[in-house]
């Protein structure tokens, strides 16, 4: 069974003014970096910025998550290795950075108590996905000016999706 506590004022005050300063810092950025307006953009480009926002994103939702988490205690990101459970316990190898700030603590704690805390970013993530804009977007009935052969270029100067006379 897991045990919910509440989170603490601090902890939110401190998750606000973070994730404040990270989203600034990357919309900046990426304008200070963009070349063109995004309508202005291909597919391809759009794309890329698309991809750069999802993964912005991403960051700072695994970073609410384990300041949310953390709740104003010395916590260290790590990777879960190896489990076994022979019955009677369950043993885990974990992993992590070992420039982690936190480092000393953890060796420190070495054959002592401490807490585990299942970070699911998962459940944060999702939401509608941004689409970038077609090159050649429709027009009429849903097809692009060059679908039947005809309309400009053709030199027959009828009406996309109309028959020629």
């Amino acid at each position: 069974m897991s045990i919910k506590t509440p989170i603490s004022e601090v902890t939110i005050q401190l998750a606000e003014d973070t994730l404040v300063g990270d989203v600034q810092s990357f919309l900046i950025d990426r304008l200070r970096d963009q070349q063109m307006v995004f309508g202005m953009m291909d597919e391809d480009a759009q794309r890329g910025v698309i991809a750069d926002a999802k993964s912005a994103a991403e960051h700072l939702v695994e970073r609410a998550v384990e300041i949310i988490a953390a709740d104003g205690k010395d916590t260290i990101p790590v990777t879960i290795g190896k489990l076994t459970h022979d019955g009677k316990k369950i043993a885990i190898t974990l992993e992590c950075r070992k420039e982690d700030e936190h480092r000393h603590a953890l060796l420190d704690a070495t054959g002592g108590i401490g807490y585990l805390v299942v970070a699911e970013t998962e459940k944060f993530e999702g939401g509608e996905a941004p689409q970038p804009d077609p090159n050649q977007p429709d027009l009429i009935g849903g097809k692009t000016i060059m679908d039947n052969g005809q309309g400009f270029g053709s030199g027959e100067g009828n009406v996309p999706g109309e028959e020629a006379a």
